[in-house]
């Protein structure tokens, strides 16, 4: 920026009164370097009471006009900054996700975000969780498996994966699943852990609810007076009764996929599978008998239905 000084542009006299014309700052213009040419301007004449206290009002208003980009631009900056935390614990909230970080050298936690408050039901107002509170929190089973991936983690500075219980005051118990993640500075010392925790509670519950459906279906079937099996539309057979093992003989495994077919009589196995797939084609029911052989190597002719 080039400053007027004592070569001000001056256009014109008018009763010995000089007219003061604004000139381009270099590098760009503005209000800032109109005010600044009066500045440079009048700081050339000779000072008077009246000429003082009007060079210092330009003064302040030159700062003022200078220094106010600035103060915009870093509200801007902190608007952004504000918007993306907002966004960043809104995702939380929606997966239920936490993040922390733990510094090693101290054994103190120095962030917690406001979903893993919500996840192990600690108050961020009473600031960050002590160890001791963190550790109640663990189930008691849980607590050497979260301690050996920790430790781990640091000894091996390579990420692990934790599945661990929250215990609840009230005995409610919730499901994490954690990832611990080492941060290491140039000398290849772990300086820090950072990591998530994730609320997995819903879905060990979907998970808990359909093996007990599938417990319940099973012992459904056995008690079956028929043999009941369970097979894809190709013939892959994927889940059978235990009437059907103590039938044939054969194991749970050995009877997995096509395997069964050892027990089915060989002059039968072409027509029962094309029947098979000509039902899947048509969607028709299926109704085929064919002989299977017993445990003891007898075979006995079998109705096999499928609606």
């Amino acid at each position: 920026m080039k400053w007027g000084g004592r070569r001000a542009v001056r256009r014109g006299c008018a009763l010995g009164r000089e007219v003061l014309q604004p000139f381009t700052c270099g590098g760009g213009g503005g209000s800032g370097c109109v005010a600044l040419t009066i500045l440079s301007y009048l700081l050339t004449r000779s000072p008077g009471p009246t000429l003082e206290g009007f060079a210092n009002m330009l003064i302040g208003v030159g700062i003022i006009v200078l220094i106010t980009p600035l103060v915009l631009k870093n509200q801007s900056r902190e608007l952004a900054l504000r918007r993306s935390e907002a966004y960043l614990a809104e995702a939380q909230r929606l997966t239920n996700t936490g993040s922390w970080a733990y510094d090693p050298s101290t054994g103190e936690t120095t962030y917690w975000s406001d979903e893993l408050f919500r996840i192990f039901r600690l108050d961020p107002q009473q600031g960050l969780p002590t160890s001791q509170t963190f550790w109640e929190r663990i189930h008691p089973d849980d607590r050497d498996g979260v301690n050996g991936g920790i430790q781990k983690a640091l000894r091996e500075k390579a990420e692990c994966v934790l599945d661990y219980r929250i215990l609840l005051p009230d005995g409610m118990l919730k499901h994490s699943c954690s990832v611990t993640h080492p941060i290491v500075n140039r000398g290849g010392d772990v300086v820090e852990l950072v990591g998530t925790a994730v609320d997995v509670t819903d879905r060990q519950q979907a998970e808990e609810a359909t093996r007990r459906r599938e417990r319940e279906l099973r012992d459904l079937f056995d008690t079956m007076p028929a043999i009941a099996f369970l097979a894809r539309p190709d013939g892959f057979n994927e889940f059978q009764i235990r009437g059907w093992l103590e039938y044939s003989g054969l194991s749970a495994e050995a009877s997995l996929g096509d395997g069964w077919t050892v027990a089915l009589h060989p002059g039968d196995l072409d027509a029962q599978m094309n029947k098979w797939r000509a039902s899947q084609v048509s969607g028709e029911p299926l109704e085929v008998e064919a002989r299977h052989r017993n445990a003891y190597g007898e075979y006995r002719w079998f109705l096999l239905t499928r609606p």
